[in-house]
């Protein structure tokens, strides 16, 4: 599992929730009905000794110092008041359970979670907590404990908050994720897709950590459905990591140099660049292909991210550098040329260059010109380059067509497929 994203997901809810809850926290004093605001003075209780199911006034005084507090976000100033009532011996079980529900709430905003887990799980386990508590009160022990890794925990409120119909898409990938973690992938699978239908039906972005445990138990029996939850993913959070495993997993079947130097392209466009490798291969795909100027940049850029050195690089940097050089003092020489020749090959290799100087519009119009001309030996590759070039120009609509005309083998298919997911989340502004 992702820890940066179960933990910005799970604040993020907790601080909703923690939000809403303190803004209406309240004690009970004498009769059930006495429920003052967050921000009121509490009345003194009717009777001498505290009633069971009431708070009575040596543990209400601090008490309502923490209201106060907590009404102008003094979190600090409420977690201190709380203490002090904490600290008052013979507490009746209804007492201590407000104390505990007032130091989860000003624990959750002052984002210490340690405390905030401890208090949460006591409420939520008392038998003095009201019925209509009863939805918040599970709703922050669920997210803690599965914050807190305590997943054995966490399990045991999704039934009861299940029954209340009171999960929400984060809610419910919550649950997810604590069934998961003890192993239980019936309950994981099923509040997994919960959460994914709650998402849609919201018309909100999917749950990343309900996709990725949907993505890991369907992908031992389905590993297509397994590559479909990291596309959802990219999709939702155009993440550089799921980018590289779906370009590897591409990858990972035989391929000639020109489909896998676009998978490279690719990689260079989503940022997913992470290793010394990913810039030399891309280097030497680019040479076998006799891309001079693509083939240097990429050493360029790997040096110049701190990722390679120009050791590393050794050479064959050397070499491209200065074959590169001689490339740019006859590249528009070579264009000339090919657009008078009669065979669209001549076209193709010319915008196959003009990619590596960064010049997509060119690299389209050559394109065009060899699928106009025909005589290109691969089609697929002429449509991959036109489609490329278009995408990187924020051609959306066009670049998605051209892909979809793509023909070829497995990986260039992958490709196509690929930079067709990339033309999606350009559209939606995501990079």
């Amino acid at each position: 599992m992702k820890k940066n994203l179960l933990r910005a997901a799970f604040i993020a809810a907790l601080m909703t929730s923690a939000a809403s809850v303190g803004a209406n926290a309240q004690m009970s004093y004498g009769a059930p009905a006495a429920s003052p605001s967050a921000s009121s003075a509490a009345p003194a209780p009717s009777a001498s000794h505290t009633a069971p199911g009431k708070v009575g006034k040596e543990v209400g005084a601090p008490l309502t110092v923490a209201q106060k507090a907590m009404a102008a976000k003094d979190w600090a100033g409420a977690i201190a008041a709380i203490k002090q009532a904490q600290a008052i011996p013979n507490q009746n079980a209804y007492e201590t359970y407000t104390i505990n529900k007032f130091l989860t709430i000003a624990a959750i905003n002052a984002q210490d979670f340690a405390t905030a887990t401890t208090a949460a799980l006591a409420a939520a386990d008392s038998p003095a907590m009201p019925d209509e508590d009863k939805k918040d009160m599970y709703h922050n022990a669920l997210l803690l404990s599965v914050q807190a890794k305590q997943y054995d925990v966490a399990v045991k409120y999704v039934p009861a908050l299940d029954q209340m119909n009171a999960l929400d898409d984060a809610m419910a990938a919550a649950a997810a994720v604590a069934y998961y973690n003890v192993k239980d992938n019936t309950n994981a699978q099923k509040y997994a897709q919960k959460s994914l239908d709650l998402s849609k039906a919201a018309g909100k972005s999917p749950e990343p950590n309900a996709q990725i445990i949907l993505g890991n138990i369907q992908g031992k029996s389905d590993p297509d459905a397994a590559r479909r939850s990291v596309e959802a993913i990219v999709l939702s959070t155009n993440n550089k990591d799921d980018w590289g495993r779906l370009i590897d997993d591409a990858l990972s079947h035989k391929a000639n140099s020109i489909d896998a130097l676009y998978l490279y392209r690719l990689r260079m466009q989503v940022g997913a660049m992470q290793k010394a490798d990913d810039y030399i291969i891309t280097a030497e795909l680019a040479s076998q292909q006799k891309l001079d100027k693509e083939a240097a940049a990429a050493y360029e850029q790997g040096i110049s991210a701190g990722t390679l050195t120009a050791g590393q690089a050794g050479k064959d940097y050397s070499h491209e550098k200065s074959m590169a050089a001689q490339d740019a003092g006859v590249l528009s020489q070579a264009a000339a040329a090919a657009s008078r020749s009669k065979s669209g090959e001549d076209s193709l290799r010319v915008g196959e260059d003009y990619w590596g100087y960064g010049r997509y519009a060119d690299a389209e119009a050559m394109a065009r010109q060899a699928l106009a001309k025909g005589g290109v030996k691969d089609s697929g590759e002429a449509n991959m380059l036109l489609g490329a070039s278009l995408v990187a120009q924020g051609k959306i609509d066009e670049g998605r067509a051209t892909f979809a005309k793509v023909s070829g083998n497995e990986v260039r298919m992958r490709a196509a497929h690929l930079w067709d997911l990339y033309a999606q989340v350009k559209a939606k502004g995501a990079h």
